[in-house]
């Protein structure tokens, strides 16, 4: 009796032991293949900066680059990041080995992410004073360089060019909102 127990037991040891070595395969794989997923993102938005394939970029697409890959850190947070992957300070372009290492790392974590669009869709109401459901051109470039963090000439001119309708010249929210999420579920 008790070397039926002890049999028992033993099976039921080695099959646990073996469905545990097959759940952590499982994990495994599905950990490279959130990071084969990531390093493809970053690849397909660093292909637009590098098309040569010099694997270097302009400094100038540095922070355009973070915000394409929909990570949103403040201005101090996002000079932190600057310089963990510039080597020179003077150097007027970054490799792109290192921005992608870096990226892995931040979106791995899902650090820095964007908010979720009903948090999104909060923060523009009360900007819309008026429940208007758009801003003109002139008052979305208003309230870019008056509150919160201040945008700089060029990232004004990038945030126009995405976010401004040119048939109507309009910022609408909610069509940014869509548009945001369905680029960031597709990448």
């Amino acid at each position: 009796m008790d070397f039926k127990k002890a049999k028992n037991r033993k099976k039921s040891t080695k099959f646990g032991r073996r469905n545990t070595d097959i759940a952590s395969r499982m994990s495994q794989d599905s950990t490279e293949a959130k990071f084969m997923k990531i390093q493809e993102r970053i690849k397909a938005s660093l292909g637009v900066y590098d098309p040569d394939g010099t694997g270097l970029v302009d400094n100038r697409y540095f922070k355009t680059l973070v915000y394409a890959l929909h990570r949103v850190p403040n201005n101090n947070q996002m000079d932190d990041m600057f310089e963990t992957i510039q080597e020179d300070k003077n150097a007027e372009q970054f490799f792109v080995d290192k921005f992608e290492k870096m990226m892995v790392r931040v979106m791995s974590t899902d650090r820095y992410k964007s908010s979720s669009a009903k948090e999104l869709e909060a923060a523009f109401a009360v900007l819309d004073v008026d429940k208007k459901g758009y801003f003109t051109a002139d008052e979305w470039i208003a309230l870019l360089t008056s509150s919160g963090e201040i945008f700089t000439e060029d990232e004004i001119k990038e945030t126009l060019k995405m976010t401004i309708d040119p048939e109507t010249e309009t910022f609408v929210p909610s069509t940014y909102i869509h548009n945001l999420l369905v680029d960031e579920n597709t990448h």
